[in-house]
This record gives structure tokens, C-alpha cells and sequence, in this order.
């Protein structure tokens, strides 16, 4: 399905038709007041202090440090991110043993790494901690518009990525909003304004394992949903609701709702030395020079485990379009093999395709994920947005241990884009890339 430009939106899109609005050549209308981050009421508490003054801070709260923490004076994002402008937030499930803290629920701030409580915990709460990863639309949609809600999913999975690279154990993206949302002790963001009302509603999309905990987690999850609402954010100053971010509301709780009971929780890709974390950054356009072809394999080779029900390509600053070579386990240089997929430099279509980024035609090479085909369902939508941003958020961190430059390119306009990638028919267009260059 696509979605004429000048069409009219049902009342209730369907995370299918925002997609497809997404990714259509619709221009982003005109800006609103972008408002600030949720204000919760407690005040702000430690994780942890570094022995002798103190208490050493637990497992999970070094991984938050290494994973998401903007402190210490680095120029780099608070959260890694496709492009949306910061709409990840961090509920914390603390079980006994987390140090300082006593159980409970905490919302993390990834500015000064520290946390605020929002409750108790359940009696039979497990030991570990849990986290609940929400998005806040409103700051991304005043900016981008009707482009905001596949960025909103993508720097989930950027978020995914940066805490299994910090140490993180299993992680689920499919897993019930309605779950999601009580566990975390906030409403179900379809009732949010209903029970909330004056504050900005917060969309549960993903779940990940901090510290280890004494239970499955999904029925980890089960017993902190059993526990009342937590505290609610402070209200925030009357703001416009323009439709187009209540359109996004309704995508995101489509997308939320589409979770099932039987969720599924991944492995993680395992951890990053914290060297290569602290580097990554996202280079100034056009992010020239190519890669050595061993290099750009690597980095094929991380995005492809990371989501293999994605189709991953690269395309190169010359004259081809490589990917994976099917059965063969090394090239020459004992680094995996790569086979044409298509003739021709697509590098200037895709500065065309990425909501007119031209300088796409100078940079060295661009890693690219498709899938999310004009008719996949909501659940669909979801899981191939929050893998493909995890998948290319952890080939961003090869990229730079590689010593590479790296952009991600989040926002999409393709129309028949696979063909000209040589991509499987059914592929789909692309949902996220990674511009890479040599020159750092």
C-alpha cells in the first residue's frame, strides 16, 4: 500500500499508512513547539559511588554508564540515534541487590547518569534489573513532521545496540505494549491522556535485561505488571497537539498493541570494549573516501547477524552494489567474501531517496537494510525498524573500531529501490543505512 501525495489520512492510521505517508515525497509541514523531556517528581539519586566512599555502583548501573551515559565532558549524543531527536527513555525495574538504590521503579536521565524514583517494587520482585525502553514523540515530530515515526522505532534499536554493546544480557522488541506499559507502571499509552492527562504519553516498545534476573523475563515482567501505576511525570505547560503528532500517537500505540504474549527474547551480539563505544560518533557529511572492501565486509557481515530477516547490502563508491557471498565463508584476505548485486554507482539515487540528502553522491560507501514491504502489518513493522536500527547501530561501532567514518541515514523516500539495489523483489525498501568513509 502507498499513500498518495495529497491523500487524506484515515481518522486512526494504521502503523502501515504512517509508513507509507513516511516514506512518501510529502514535504514536513511547518513546525511546532517542541516542549522538553519528561520531569518526574523525585529527586535525582545516584546509582552508585566508586569504592573506597562508598558502595560500588551494580553490574547494570556500569552498563548504563558505558551504554548511554553522556557525562565526563563528551561531545557525543546522551543516546545513539538514527536521527530522531532524543525520544528514548530508560525505565529502570530495580530488584533487591541493586546497591544504593532500594527496589523499585527509577527513570534513568543518560545526561548525569542518575536515576529518580518512581516507586516501590512488587514483594516478589526478582533480584536484577530490567529495563523498558519508551519513545516521546513530540520533540521528533515537531521537527521532522509525518517523517518522525520510523525514526521514533529506529533509535530504539540504536538504543538496543548501544546497551547489549555495553553488557546487556537477552532483549525483546515483540513483547505486549499493554505488558510493557504496566510493568514499567505507567498507563497504556492508548488511555495516556485519559489517566495522564497534561503530560507527554510514553510509547513501550522494547524490553532488555540490565542485570541477570532470578526469573524468566518475560514472567519477570509479569510481576512487576502486577504492581499499581508508579509516579507520573510532572504536567509539562499546555502545548498544541498538532494532528500530525497525534497521528504518530496513534502509529505507535498500532505498533505497541501489535506485541504478543508470546514474546521472544534475543541473545545479545555480546560486548564492545568501552574504547570503541566512547569513540563512535556520527561524522559531518558527505563522509568521503571509501573503505578497504575487508573493512566494509566486516562491517556487512555485523549489520547481517544482527538482523538477518533484513536484506543487507553496501553500496560502493565505484561502480557496484556488493553484498554477502552466499556459502562462502572467507575472501583471500581471510575477511568474509562479497558478490556484485547490481551494476552502477547508485550513490546519487540515494541522495535522492534519503529526503534529498545529495551529498550521499561524494561519500565512500553506504551500508543499506531493506525490508518492511508496502503490505507488512504493524508487527512486522515494528520488529524490521527496531533490528535493522540495533543491526546498524552495532555495524556503526565495527565501523568504528575499524577506524572508519560513519553517519546513520534514517529517513527514507525510496519507490522502487530494491530493484535497483539487486535485491531480492520481496525485500522491500530501505528502512536504514550507514554512510562509511575513510576519511575520519
Amino acid at each position: 500500500m502507498s499513500l498518495p501525495v495529497g491523500a487524506t489520512p484515515s481518522a486512526t492510521p494504521t502503523a502501515r499508512e504512517a509508513l507509507a505517508r513516511a516514506r512518501s515525497k510529502e514535504e514536513p509541514e511547518s513546525r511546532f513547539p517542541s516542549g522538553g523531556h519528561p520531569l518526574w517528581p523525585a529527586s535525582a539519586e545516584a546509582i552508585g559511588a566508586a569504592p573506597p566512599d562508598g558502595e560500588a555502583a551494580p553490574a547494570w548501573g556500569r552498563v548504563l554508564r558505558r551504554a548511554l551515559a553522556a557525562t565526563g565532558g563528551q561531545e557525543r549524543r546522551p543516546l545513539p540515534s538514527a536521527g530522531a531527536r532524543y525520544p528514548v527513555g530508560v525505565q529502570l525495574l530495580v530488584g533487591p541487590g541493586g546497591g544504593l538504590l532500594a527496589p523499585g521503579r527509577y527513570a534513568y536521565d543518560p545526561l548525569t547518569h542518575r536515576v529518580r524514583r518512581r516507586g516501590p517494587a512488587p514483594q516478589d520482585a526478582p533480584e536484577g534489573c530490567l529495563a523498558v525502553l519508551t519513545v516521546a514523540a513530540r520533540r521528533t515530530v515537531s521537527h521532522y513532521a509525518h517523517r518522525a515515526f520510523p525514526l521514533l522505532l529506529l533509535d530504539v534499536g540504536h538504543a538496543l545496540a548501544a546497551l547489549t554493546a555495553g553488557g546487556a544480557g537477552s532483549f525483546c522488541t515483540d513483547a505486549d505494549g499493554a505488558l510493557l506499559s504496566a510493568a514499567a507502571g505507567l498507563p497504556n499509552s492508548a488511555q495516556w491522556e485519559a489517566i495522564w492527562g497534561g503530560s507527554e504519553p510514553l510509547h513501550p516498545l522494547a524490553a532488555v535485561v540490565l542485570d541477570p534476573v532470578a526469573d524468566a523475563p518475560s514472567s519477570a515482567l509479569r510481576r512487576w505488571a502486577a504492581q499499581p501505576l508508579a509516579d507520573a511525570p510532572l504536567p509539562a505547560d499546555p502545548l498544541p497537539v498538532p494532528s500530525v503528532l497525534r497521528r504518530t500517537w496513534q502509529a505507535l500505540v498500532a505498533v505497541a498493541d501489535a506485541g504478543g504474549a508470546a514474546a521472544t527474547w534475543s541473545a545479545p551480539a555480546g560486548p564492545v570494549p568501552e574504547r570503541v563505544i566512547g569513540a563512535r560518533r556520527s561524522a559531518e557529511p558527505p563522509v568521503g573516501g571509501t573503505p578497504a572492501r575487508a573493512d566494509l565486509a566486516r562491517v556487512l557481515v555485523r549489520a547481517a547477524a544482527a538482523a538477518p530477516e533484513l536484506e543487507w547490502c553496501v553500496a560502493l563508491g565505484g561502480d557496484e552494489v556488493v553484498g554477502l557471498r552466499p556459502g562462502a565463508e572467507a575472501a583471500a584476505d581471510g575477511g568474509p567474501a562479497l558478490r556484485p548485486l547490481a551494476p552502477g554507482d547508485v550513490r546519487p539515487r540515494l541522495g535522492e531517496w534519503a529526503a534529498g540528502q545529495g551529498w550521499l553522491a561524494g561519500t565512500g560507501a553506504v551500508l543499506l537494510g531493506l525490508g518492511s514491504p508496502p503490505d507488512a502489518d504493524a508487527a512486522r513493522i515494528r520488529r524490521d525498524h527496531l533490528m535493522a536500527g540495533y543491526a546498524v547501530g552495532l555495524a556503526q561501532l565495527t565501523a568504528t573500531e575499524l577506524g572508519s567514518a560513519s553517519r546513520p541515514l534514517g529517513s527514507w523516500q525510496p519507490s522502487a529501490a530494491g530493484a535497483r539495489l539487486g535485491a531480492a523483489p520481496d525485500a522491500g525498501p530501505i528502512v536504514h543505512g550507514l554512510a562509511l568513509g575513510s576519511d575520519g
